[in-house]
């Protein structure tokens, strides 16, 4: 007898490109439908992606698609608009994937919740997704099929309210978002050098291990932290012509060495 669960794709961007492709592989979900704006967008991903059971569906025809679950993985400031002007077949469990957004965002659907993939996509970067923490949280019954769902693809799934998601996603903001910004003033800095961020490679790998295994705390190294200020106004001098840098510089350096103690 046929168990899978049947999903529904709204969104066929970086998230929803990346879960298609995962949902497709296991043997416990079937993926019915792609959704989106734009019906050639819908299909264009589907032979992308090769997936052989799955009907490109126009998003103002998505009370037509019939499944157990549908994934709303659109961007952030588009969700609300989505939410408000969709209409979702009432047997359906509908759940978001924003890290920001609550749960009650959907409380007007019977079956609602929250599937969080807990990692920055992009369409050409590969993923291991069995290795992607999964937030997930549902009304009544419905956590349990969203559970079964991402356990179908990760093994590392959590059940997390939407206040602690909330911080989740402002951590995530502070250990990716900003820390590639870093990593972009690096490349910069590089450039000037004639070398280039895979130079660095090495250090950036050691310093997340570090942070992981013994924490972040434990783990800062550097003049601000020593207290050099001989060395941090020799990197000032390099950054005298570039404010933003120096702004930057300053303000981390400043919160370091005022951390130092405790």
């Amino acid at each position: 007898m046929d168990t899978s669960i049947s999903v529904a794709i709204v969104g066929a961007g970086n998230v929803g490109f990346h879960l298609a492709k995962e949902l497709e592989k296991s043997s416990q979900i079937q993926l019915s439908n792609i959704v989106s704006r734009s019906l050639d967008r819908a299909q264009k991903l589907i032979s992308e992606l090769q997936l052989s059971g799955s009907k490109p569906v126009q998003i103002d025809n998505l009370d037509e698609v019939s499944c157990d679950v549908i994934i709303l993985s659109v961007p952030d400031q588009r969700l609300p608009d989505v939410i408000e002007n969709s209409s979702f077949p009432k047997e359906a469990v509908v759940v978001h994937t924003s890290g920001s957004q609550p749960m009650g965002l959907l409380s007007k659907h019977p079956k609602h919740g929250v599937f969080y993939p807990f990692q920055t996509f992009t369409k050409s970067q590969q993923v291991n997704f069995k290795d992607i923490p999964i937030f997930i949280e549902g009304n009544g019954q419905s956590y349990e099929t969203i559970q079964k769902v991402a356990r179908a693809v990760s093994t590392k799934v959590k059940k997390v309210s939407s206040e602690n998601r909330q911080k989740v996603h402002l951590a995530a903001v502070y250990a990716c978002n900003f820390t590639n910004h870093l990593y972009r003033i690096a490349e910069e800095l590089l450039a000037d050098a004639n070398l280039n961020l895979g130079d660095l490679e090495h250090l950036m790998r050691e310093t997340v291990s570090k942070a992981v295994e013994i924490s972040a705390a434990k783990a800062q190294t550097g003049p601000a932290i020593r207290g050099d200020q001989n060395i941090i106004d020799k990197h000032l001098a390099l950054l005298q012509n570039q404010p933003d840098k120096t702004l930057v510089y300053k303000l981390l350096s400043s919160q370091i060495t005022s951390l130092k103690d405790k």
